[in-house]
């Protein structure tokens, strides 16, 4: 409440919270709050509260340390989305908006696909009963960030075009500065204008009220 009276936007988070994940109850004091102020939950990754990284990141001679790290770090956004989503979290609190950021966007197809097929095929055991597939939740509350990623984009088809975020990650190595407008260019190549817009500034626009 405090800094949504400073005029913040958004609550920068980490991706896991492993001792209390978020599909628990006790977090619904903090979604609530998050509707209320309308503040956005922003779920970054390399964010944990615990030293993750490979022990030869940064040595002469490694074991892939690097790589793995940020491939696996961003293969960790489907935990907070799959949580949100399944725990009834969002059901329960439809205002609350969430991003996972500094993800990617490609893994977002196959996992709305599975969860819409578990929550379908297992529908007599899974609870809390959803009253929308995962992929329309995600559809209305749910965002992922990406940059150079032409799979997610390949993939409008099962995400639709709410959900994704461009952003050019400036000043990262792993972002797309200062050749953004070429990274457009080509990662974009059969989405059509509207989605386009959509993906690149429309739906950042709406979500973060510019």
């Amino acid at each position: 409440k405090r800094v949504a009276k400073l005029g913040y936007k958004i609550i920068c988070t980490p991706l896991l919270v492993e001792q209390l994940p978020y599909s628990q109850p006790e977090h619904d004091p903090f979604w609530s709050t998050l509707e209320d102020e309308g503040l956005v939950l922003s779920l970054h990754a390399f964010a944990e509260d615990t030293d993750t990284y490979e022990s030869d990141i940064g040595e002469e001679e490694g074991t892939g340390g690097a790589v793995t790290y940020m491939v696996l770090s961003m293969a960790d956004g489907q935990d907070p989305v799959t949580r949100l989503i399944t725990s009834g979290a969002v059901q329960r609190h439809p205002d609350l908006k969430f991003v996972v950021v500094e993800c990617g966007a490609g893994w977002l197809a196959w996992l709305l696909y599975a969860l819409d097929e578990q929550i379908e095929k297992k529908h007599m055991w899974n609870r809390p009963v959803l009253k929308m597939k995962p992929s329309e939740f995600m559809r209305r509350q749910g965002h992922v960030t990406f940059g150079d990623d032409p799979v997610g984009l390949s993939n409008i088809g099962y995400t639709g075009p709410e959900p994704l975020l461009w952003g050019s990650d400036y000043p990262h190595d792993e972002g797309t500065f200062p050749y953004s407008q070429q990274v457009i260019e080509r990662t974009f190549k059969g989405v059509s204008q509207e989605d386009k817009w959509m993906i690149i500034g429309g739906n950042a626009e709406r979500l973060y009220r510019l």
